[in-house]
């Protein structure tokens, strides 16, 4: 299948590449010892605070990225468990039809944001 944008192939069900831009937003956003707002990304950036506030909210949209609190965002990979086989919390997936994506929250993580930044 082609990405019908940029004419890259993916294989069907995929998902197409992150732009150049999206990808380097992604990466900030990994990078940041905490969630983090558009106003510290475009700094850390060196990017117009509107092109990076319009490309955060389309990958929050797309679900490349998620608000644990407005205004602040982080990774959706940010404070997921993936289990391997043994049942030991690792950053990979498992086949598992109780999650569409395969993939559980943490909750202590959870638990420590919405005491920092309050509930959503």
């Amino acid at each position: 299948m082609k990405c019908p944008c940029c004419g890259y192939s993916f294989e069907e069900g995929g998902t197409p590449p992150l732009s150049e831009a999206r990808q380097a937003i992604l990466d900030d956003v990994r990078r940041a010892a905490a969630p983090t707002s558009i106003r510290e990304i475009a700094g850390r950036l060196g990017r117009n605070r509107l092109t990076i506030k319009n490309l955060v909210l389309s990958m929050v949209k797309d679900g490349v990225l998620r608000s644990p609190k407005r205004g602040l965002y982080i990774a959706s990979d940010e404070g997921v468990v993936r289990e391997d086989a043994e049942g030991e919390g690792v950053v990979r997936e498992r086949e598992d039809d109780s999650s569409p994506l395969g993939v559980h929250l943490n909750p202590a993580l959870l638990a420590e944001l919405e005491r920092m930044y309050g509930g959503g």
